[in-house]
């Protein structure tokens, strides 16, 4: 493959030349819309080192965290991503000889920002009705089908997006009611048991839209050999969220479609606790179903259960309030 290494005329700094071919490279592993966010990245470190350097000076350690310091305007899990992208440029100038120090910085999980959107009952049922509604386009003509499975197995089984747009067909056991979910975060790989009803709903997915399909992916859009994607699903999400009647309260702030996770988890403890399950032996069962990496992210549900539903707080703090931190959210 011949990549062009021709100048866009984006970059303007003395490692113009390096930034270029990267954004070359990166625009072949990248949609359209992540190509633009990667320009527009790269553009502003341009701007960054052709205002701090002269010529090609070494670019320590000290100079990259002048340069990923968290701006007053911003949320801590951008700058993650910022620290993230600005170490993959790192390695890639290291590759091509030059002198990048690398960036030595760790960043804590728990600096997340955002509160989990736990939706309620009735906003549950609303969001499948509206899903049930979804009407499909000439483009996408299976969005009828698609949609509705969609969020009912994104709360059924408390799914990272990821996971459910990487399901295969050899994935979905109907006998045994599970999924098998395969080196996800954390490389980690778990069977996840679904509900009876939940398996009544796959079963007609599965015959109705792969009746007319030879993919091995279990959502996959009109171009046969293409899974849908995350920009997809959150574009349904707020079509739905507008029809149910819930509020979005704007980019950063949810509801999200990785909230459906949260909800999930919130109201299986929920559901344990009013059945008077011990909870010491149901949180590592939980923390194993969601693919957590330890006890943490999963305790902090218990913190979310006891602010959204007090009528289960006295039970759960009276046995348990050593489990129940307070803090930032840190579950993932």
């Amino acid at each position: 493959m011949i990549i062009s290494l021709e100048s866009s005329k984006a970059f303007k700094s003395c490692y113009a030349q390096e930034l270029d071919e990267y954004l070359s490279l990166r625009k072949l592993e990248l949609s359209e819309s992540g190509s633009i966010r990667e320009e527009q990245f790269l553009r502003r470190l341009d701007t960054y080192i052709y205002n701090h350097t002269k010529g090609r000076m070494a670019l320590t350690n000290e100079f990259w965290q002048e340069w990923i310091s968290r701006k007053s305007y911003e949320k801590a899990n951008t700058q993650a991503k910022r620290v993230n992208a600005t170490k993959k440029v790192i390695s890639f100038l290291q590759k091509r000889g030059v002198q990048a120090e690398s960036l030595r910085i760790e960043l804590s999980h728990t600096q997340s920002d955002y509160v989990p959107y736990i939706f309620s009952d009735q906003e549950i049922l609303a969001i499948f009705r509206a899903a049930d509604n979804y009407k499909s386009t000439s483009a996408s003509p299976f969005l009828h089908l698609s949609v509705p499975i969609t969020f009912r197995i994104l709360y059924g089984c408390g799914l990272r997006v990821s996971e459910l747009l990487h399901l295969k067909l050899e994935d979905v056991d109907m006998q045994s009611r599970t999924l098998y979910i395969e080196n996800s975060k954390f490389n980690k790989s778990r069977y996840v048991p679904f509900s009876t009803s939940l398996s009544t709903h796959i079963e007609q997915y599965m015959k109705a839209r792969h009746n007319s399909s030879n993919s091995d992916s279990i959502f996959i859009s009109k171009s046969e050999n293409r899974p849908y994607n995350s920009v997809a699903v959150h574009y349904w999400l707020m079509n739905i969220l507008y029809d149910a009647g819930i509020h979005h309260h704007g980019k950063g702030y949810g509801p999200r479609v990785h909230d459906f996770r949260h909800t999930f988890a919130v109201h299986s403890l929920r559901r344990f606790v009013m059945h008077g399950e011990d909870i010491t032996s149901v949180l590592p069962v939980l923390s194993a179903y969601l693919g957590h990496k330890d006890l943490r992210g999963t305790q902090s549900y218990l913190r979310l259960t006891t602010e959204l539903y007090p009528y289960v707080t006295s039970a759960l703090v009276k046995k348990y309030g050593n489990l129940i931190e307070g803090g930032k959210y840190n579950a993932d």
